[in-house]
């Protein structure tokens, strides 16, 4: 009688053993289920932030994705454009005009979006000089003059000129010292924005001249000149005097000289 109590005795003794180990690994999981979720929850405000930080809310900054969206838009067009030569296909001075109309078009909308001017002036000089570095296509010009492919009256003025500023922005890159070279900059500004004026209507006169002489220009690679390249070059040489005009000279050190030139600028603007 007393063995069998004994055993009995045992066995509900290792039955609640088992019941003890199974509570204490529900409670485990309860324990990590319970760590899990609160990290769920912390993680949320943090998705959202990004969310908010992709949907680009804030009216008074311009969005880097709606640039970046449009900068592909506009270089895919132009590639259709070049691939299909469909300014040769058109009639009349297709490119000329759509080089103008292109312009005017940034310089509307640089007119107009406040966020946009915002952002034009505080992005680096040096990244608005590097885009004139693609005016070294001027020894492509040198080399379609050689092949006959292009005009000398055009290729050797165009060709040369435009090497002569791309070098200067390579020049003023390399030994770019903030704003003490300011004056040469502007030199360097008014060269540039001469040379591509006289480059366009160059290409205009010889078109309405001579449409054939001047074909190489509505088939890629130059077709992405006035579809693409030249009113990007005009608009910035119009930026760089905007940056220029509202920048206080370094050699204006005392208060009373910064102040004042800020008031001759401040009356100029009105």
């Amino acid at each position: 009688m007393a063995a069998q109590n004994n055993r009995r005795a045992t066995a509900a003794g290792t039955s609640c053993h088992r019941w003890g180990e199974f509570s204490v690994r529900i409670l485990c999981l309860r324990a990590v289920w319970r760590q899990r979720a609160n990290a769920d929850r912390t993680a949320i405000p943090d998705r959202e932030d990004q969310e908010q930080s992709v949907r680009c809310d804030d009216p008074k900054s311009i969005c880097p994705y709606t640039l970046l969206a449009i900068a592909a838009g506009w270089f895919l067009t132009a590639l259709f454009v070049g691939e299909t030569e469909l300014l040769w296909i058109l009639p009349g001075p297709a490119a000329q005009i759509i080089l103008v109309g292109l312009t005017a078009a940034m310089l509307v909308v640089l007119r107009t979006c406040s966020s946009l001017r915002g952002w034009v002036k505080q992005i680096d000089l040096r990244w608005l000089i590097a885009l004139h570095l693609t005016r070294f296509v001027g020894l492509y010009f040198l080399l379609l003059c050689a092949r006959g492919e292009l005009p000398r009256t055009f290729a050797l003025p165009a060709g040369w000129g435009d090497i002569l500023v791309a070098t200067g922005a390579a020049l003023l890159m390399l030994f770019w010292n903030g704003g003490r070279n300011r004056r040469m900059v502007l030199i360097w500004n008014s060269i540039g924005l001469v040379d591509i004026l006289g480059v366009v209507l160059a290409a205009a006169r010889l078109a309405f001249a001579d449409r054939q002489s001047m074909q190489a220009l509505t088939r890629l690679p130059l077709s992405f000149l006035p579809t693409l390249v030249v009113p990007l070059i005009i608009v910035t040489h119009i930026v760089i005097y905007m940056r220029l005009r509202n920048t206080v000279p370094p050699e204006v050190t005392s208060p009373e000289a910064a102040s004042g030139l800020s008031k001759v600028l401040a009356i100029s603007e009105e």
